[in-house]
């Protein structure tokens, strides 16, 4: 098909603005074109984060030797060619700004010859102007070199991260895209090694593999083994994790419309609900689905990234995600019913309310949110909690637990209820910040030496902090691309198993957690993670034991994140609720 200039007012109607914001932006571009262009096959290579080059290359059906400049110009496509178009878009790319935007802050050389053709052709550009053409000899497909990115642009390069961090997006990114195109051979290089690579053989769990390691991939459920249909309209294919594995942040959730990568709070929220009663709250799976649908009920240019959608039938969409994923949950481990009654009435009442009602912008129901706080008001209106101004807990007499969650003690003239997980968090933050400062490091050995892969993000945590983690107690080696032992762990830690906590407390601290110093990032993590869960019973003397810990701390009443781990309710609030007063 032939490449041409949008008209401007097709342009218009695109309302196009494309950015190339950081490296992985043009990454990003480059692979969707390679797509596009039907390639099996996909190599990308960067050298200092993609700053100092990028190569992608293909074996794609390539670029018609008249097209070779044109495609540089702003909205030359080959994809769209009428408003009509825009309604019904089946490919990745269609804006026609990516390779002009990319040759506007860097050098590109693009080469690039046709299927059955006898020689290729290519095309310098610097800076948005024409070095040099001509004939070349290459393989059949694409290749395009993208050196100096935004190197006579400071106002850019100021706001991009480190080298590392930049090739951690790349890396990142390249996941995506090695799980969603299974039946492409994806091959990722980082200055000049080889970070992973994916065989191309259609097989998902083997791409998942590749990436997170063969102990995930063994704890992938197929969703129902095979695609399932509605109305052969929508087609849902994809893996999920067993509830036994879980993550500590969003991030392993991959989720793909119609081949294109996106971030839908929609179809994460659905996968999220359906995991509910499964996995511990803050816990989240790894995922990957895929959603083939009708190309004019969803809408895609929405955002010049093209990473969100719009749905037409939105609640349709979470409903049959919720569904799918949930009935795939409950033939390895059914979950018990829910209560008949709950604040929100009877479960026909709720289930009559959500399905009668719209899911919006915000993804949250209003009449849900207002049955919310009509309940948080009601408990409120009983009781209203009053936190104290104490530095320190008064002795306390343990009475008991409310829903193997909340401690109940008596203190003088109060009664006080203790979140047994944020209370645990708060004691072991402060043990691990006070064992830092005096240089105490604790740890405690393994029998033998765990294997464990990670991603990028996590490997540059590993690399970058490696002192600050020996410090902590973690004994940790290098055993190949991507691949690390694990000998010893903090004693703090316990007897929880020892690859599930350092992935944890890696993701916990690449969230951040709102905190600035890496030693507080650490210490908050390895806190989170050893804590007490939620619904764990305990007995009488863990009880106090746990009360007197954190008597014992310097701030007892919130968590290391500022939650609250006490609420105090006196005498006299009491002796009102119940009308004494």
């Amino acid at each position: 098909m032939d490449v041409k200039i949008l008209s401007p007012a097709i342009a218009a109607k695109i309302a196009a603005g494309e950015v190339i914001e950081r490296p992985a932006s043009v990454v990003k571009e480059l692979v969707e074109n390679a797509i596009d262009a039907n390639a099996n096959s996909i190599n990308v290579e960067i050298k200092n984060g993609g700053l100092e080059s990028i190569r992608v290359s293909d074996n794609g059906s390539g670029i018609n030797p008249s097209d070779i400049k044109t495609v540089f110009e702003r909205f030359a496509t080959s994809k769209i060619s009428s408003y009509e178009d825009i309604e019904t878009i089946s490919t990745l790319g269609f804006r026609g700004e990516a390779l002009p935007s990319i040759a506007s802050v860097s050098e590109v050389t693009l080469l690039s010859r046709l299927k059955n053709a006898e020689v290729g052709h290519f095309i310098e550009i610097n800076k948005s102007q024409l070095i040099k053409s001509g004939n070349i000899g290459l393989p059949e497909g694409t290749n395009i070199i993208v050196n100096n990115l935004f190197k006579d642009f400071p106002g850019r390069l100021k706001f991009l991260k480190s080298p590392r961090s930049e090739t951690s997006r790349i890396n990142n990114l390249m996941y995506r895209y090695a799980i969603g195109y299974p039946k492409v051979k994806f091959n990722l290089s980082i200055d000049g090694r080889i970070s992973f690579n994916t065989n191309g053989n259609g097989k998902l769990q083997e791409a998942i593999t590749s990436i997170y390691g063969i102990n995930i991939a063994e704890g992938m459920i197929n969703i129902f083994q095979k695609s399932y249909k509605i109305e052969d309209s929508i087609t849902i294919t994809g893996l999920v994790s067993n509830p036994a594995i879980t993550r500590s942040n969003r991030t392993y959730i991959t989720l793909f419309v119609n081949g294109r990568w996106v971030n839908n709070r929609i179809m994460g929220l659905a996968i999220e609900q359906a995991y509910r009663g499964f996995v511990p709250y803050g816990r989240f799976p790894i995922a990957v689905l895929n959603l083939q649908l009708p190309y004019e009920d969803v809408d895609v240019n929405v955002h010049p990234a093209k990473t969100e959608v719009r749905f037409h039938k939105e609640q349709q969409i979470f409903g049959l995600i919720h569904s799918i994923v949930s009935d795939s949950l409950s033939n390895l481990s059914p979950i018990p019913n829910p209560p008949d009654k709950t604040i929100f009435g009877s479960k026909n009442q709720f289930n009559q309310l959500w399905k009668s009602s719209s899911f919006t912008d915000q993804h949250v129901k209003p009449e849900f949110n207002q049955l919310i706080e009509s309940g948080q008001a009601l408990n409120q209106n009983l009781i209203e909690p009053e936190y104290s101004i104490r530095k320190t807990l008064p002795i306390l007499r343990p009475l008991g637990q409310i829903k193997n969650t909340y401690i109940v003690a008596e203190g003088p003239e109060s009664l006080y209820l203790i979140d047994q997980h944020a209370a645990h968090e708060r004691i072991t933050f402060e043990k691990v910040i006070d064992n830092l400062i005096n240089n105490i490091s604790s740890s405690q050995l393994l029998l033998e030496a765990k294997p464990f892969v990670v991603t990028s993000s996590q490997e540059e945590i590993l690399i970058s902090q490696s002192q600050l983690l020996e410090s902590y107690g973690f004994h940790i080696e290098i055993f190949g691309n991507r691949r690390y032992l694990i000998r010893a762990v903090p004693s703090l830690i316990g007897h929880k198993d020892p690859i599930d906590t350092i992935i944890n407390i890696l993701d916990l601290i690449i969230d951040g957690g709102g905190f600035e110093d890496w030693r507080e990032k650490f210490a908050y993590s390895i806190a989170c993670h050893s804590a007490i869960r939620a619904g764990k019973v305990l007995n009488e003397d863990e009880i106090k034991g746990l009360l007197l810990e954190l008597e014992k701390c310097a701030q007892p009443y919130t968590c290391p994140h500022g939650r609250p781990t006490t609420i105090q309710i006196t005498s006299n609030q009491l002796e009102r609720a119940f009308k004494r007063k």
